[in-house]
Formats: structure tokens, C-alpha cells, sequence
């Protein structure tokens, strides 16, 4: 979202000019556990940052698809793994499991 305001403020591009292709990353599943919901707490929502985050993501996506119209936008993610994340701090590289999952990408 931050490039297309940039590309049509800066540049004077009309937003019709644009094609935008999202490039994301391979995210783990996220639901909400009975206790989450029932008991609430910081204790429970801990993990809460992950879906913030996923959702302010989802909502530049669809504000720029408002901006350019959603046949100029193509958003590409990897598969939703189940467990075995890969750690922001990882400088190792990532698991070989993650490179299993490499053939199975998909536009959404």
C-alpha cells in the first residue's frame, strides 16, 4: 500500500497505470483455542500479535485492490504450515521441511 501511494503521489502514475504483485511469505495457521475465547486474559491472547499483524496485512491488500482494481493485483503465499515455524532470528536458513513445501505455491 505504502508503494502505490508513493508511485501515484511522487510520480503522478494514475492508478490505472499500475499492476501491483503482492510477494508473501509462508505463514502458520492461526485459531483461536476455547480458552482464548472464553477466558480472554493476557495470558490467553499472548499470541494475538500474529493475527494483528496478518490482518492489517490483509487490509493494505484490499485497500490498494480498491485503489488499482483487484484484476491488477496479484497476491502470491506459500502454503499455511501446520507447526514447525520459521523464527524471524533464524540466520541458519530455514528447516528442510520448509524446502518440501517450495513446489506448492499458489496465488490467492
Amino acid at each position: 500500500m505504502t508503494a502505490l501511494v508513493d508511485a501515484m503521489a511522487c510520480y503522478a502514475i494514475d492508478r490505472h497505470q499500475i499492476d501491483i504483485l503482492s510477494l508473501g511469505c509462508v505463514e502458520l495457521e492461526f485459531a483461536f483455542t476455547k480458552d482464548q475465547i472464553a477466558k480472554g486474559g493476557i495470558r490467553h491472547w499472548r499470541e494475538i500479535i500474529s493475527a494483528a499483524m496478518r490482518l492489517q496485512s490483509q487490509n493494505a491488500l484490499g485497500q490498494a485492490g480498491l485503489l488499482v482494481g483487484r484484476d491488477r493485483l496479484l497476491r502470491v503465499d506459500g502454503a499455511l504450515m501446520k507447526s514447525n515455524p520459521i523464527d524471524l532470528d533464524d540466520y541458519t536458513g530455514p528447516p528442510q521441511s520448509y524446502l518440501l513445501l517450495l513446489p506448492h505455491w499458489s496465488a490467492t
